[in-house]
């Protein structure tokens, strides 16, 4: 397995990559706009990495997020929890449900904070 995380200092964000060594993919956790796309891509590629999905935690109130963007430039989906009152497509993940990369296996537990 694979866990990098980055952070973001003006705005105490982190964002983070989960992948498979074996497989040569992962999965980019909550990118952040002020890094930008070609970032989350470049550092992908750095670990030999191919982005195959991208997950957000929730809707972000406290800073722009590129998961669209970044889905979109790696033609692959959008991860969002079922019930997220978003106005765009997503690829809908429900409470407990488990999302694979290569042999890495990611359960989703929702937990409702301060955005659904």
């Amino acid at each position: 397995m694979i866990f990098k995380q980055f952070r973001y200092e003006p705005l105490n964000q982190a964002s983070y990559l989960i992948g498979c060594a074996r497989a040569k993919e992962c999965f980019i956790v909550d990118p952040i706009d002020d890094l930008g796309v070609d970032f989350y891509i470049m550092e992908a590629a750095d670990l030999n990495q191919v982005i195959v999905g991208v997950l957000e935690t929730h809707l972000h109130a406290d800073y722009v997020s590129c998961a669209r963007d970044l889905a979109e430039a790696n033609d692959c989906p959008h991860y969002l929890f079922e019930s997220a009152p978003a106005t765009y497509d997503f690829t809908a993940v429900s409470d407990g449900q488990v999302l694979q990369v290569g042999q890495v296996k990611v359960q989703a537990i929702h937990t409702p904070g301060h955005t659904p």
